[in-house]
């Protein structure tokens, strides 16, 4: 095995966005010529920190060599505790490089996504790791998102994020709006788009065929109420159909918490809107294939939305704000709103079925060909 991955996520083909995109990385790793072992870092670092022994000396001596050697220091400004800061900063780098001797590899590919986790790609680097990074997002323009170094909010840490990612050797986004700022900066990110694991698709396609013969009536807006961007954007169509006391079609509202936050902020609300809560893939599935088609509306973020190439593959109609389309403009089978108006003039229309998404072959086997390439070149020394 010659590649590591570290991911943050559970590969889960069937969870959130997230967990879709590492099982996405998975199956086409499979490809791979040398082998690669995935691992969620977290599950690893309890073990790990109770197996290493240190002193409060070595720890700050291995913080301020390397918050020095990536001109970090002036971060000790920001905390309440500079000493503490640099001994966290030492412990850590032992625990990681505990973790990663656990393993045998050549090279890595991190799956870097969370603020807390500032810190892997300048250990992978200080330790002379090579690495190419698969941001699921730049989190640095994630509404709410707070740096764990600087304490400065989205999108004011960008230049921290972008800092580190100009240490691995080659990035690839989930996005094209993504891979294009990368390459305002020269950092060369690359375009990976997302495509569900077979056996998603598969079930997808099932649905297209189920709604060739079934009556569609009403909307669905599926997400976690728990995700500001996601809880914003569905209270706002809710506030607008809420006043709506004639209006004669059903919107479910599904997802976790969606019943409990729901209900208790729109108590008054018309039998038309049903909060739902989470609910199951057998129920999910029924109203994907009843619904007239599903409403998006988010808030602005980065990445790109896992679940509208789903929908699409699935043959639903999309009505979609602009700020959730992102790397989807002009697809056929999305309905940009611009004010919550359209969306009812659009459920009052005949919405065509979607166009069968294309397999993204191209950008798949680029990057197949990278990493096989990657490898190979180090293998030669």
């Amino acid at each position: 095995m010659k590649i590591l991955r570290i991911s943050f996520f559970d590969s889960n083909p069937w969870g959130d966005g997230g967990a879709k995109r590492t099982a996405q990385i998975t199956e086409i790793l499979s490809r791979i010529e040398s082998g690669e072992q995935c691992i969620k870092f977290e599950d690893y670092y309890a073990n790990s920190f109770s197996r290493i022994h240190f002193t409060k000396l070595q720890v700050l001596k291995i913080g301020i060599a390397i918050l020095s050697r990536y001109k970090l220091l002036y971060h000790l400004a920001n905390k309440k505790r500079p000493h503490t800061f640099l001994a966290n900063v030492g412990v850590t780098f032992l625990v990681t490089k505990d973790i990663l001797n656990s393993f045998v590899f050549e090279r890595v590919i991190l799956e870097n996504t969370r603020s807390e986790y500032w810190y892997l790609p300048y250990f992978l680097d200080y330790l002379g790791i090579d690495f190419i990074a698969l941001p699921h997002n730049l989190e640095a323009l994630v509404p709410g998102q707070v740096s764990f170094l600087s304490q400065k909010r989205a999108p004011n840490w960008l230049t921290e994020e972008l800092k580190k990612l100009t240490l691995a050797e080659k990035l690839f986004t989930i996005s094209h709006e993504e891979a294009w700022l990368l390459s305002i900066y020269q950092l060369g990110g690359t375009y990976l788009p997302y495509w569900p694991a077979d056996e998603v698709y598969q079930h997808l396609k099932k649905i297209r065929v189920k709604r060739k013969n079934t009556e569609k009536q009403g909307a669905l807006i599926i997400g976690s109420a728990t995700n500001p961007p996601t809880y914003q954007g569905m209270a706002l169509v809710i506030d607008y159909f809420s006043n709506k006391k004639s209006f004669q079609y059903p919107i479910y509202l599904a997802g976790y918490q969606t019943d409990k936050i729901f209900n208790h902020l729109y108590k008054d609300c018309p039998d038309t809107i049903q909060f739902l809560g989470a609910i199951s893939q057998e129920r999910l599935t029924e109203l994907l294939t009843e619904v007239k088609c599903v409403i998006i509306n988010q808030q602005n973020s980065s990445g790109a939305l896992t679940k509208i190439l789903e929908f699409l593959i699935a043959g639903i109609p999309l009505v979609v704000n602009q700020e959730s389309i992102r790397s989807y403009q002009n697809v056929n089978g999305i309905y940009p709103f611009y004010c919550h108006d359209q969306i009812e003039s659009y459920l009052d229309q005949k919405l065509g079925i979607p166009s069968m998404p294309q397999y993204p072959e191209r950008e798949i086997n680029y990057f197949v060909n990278f990493v096989n390439t990657w490898i190979q070149k180090r293998s030669q020394f």
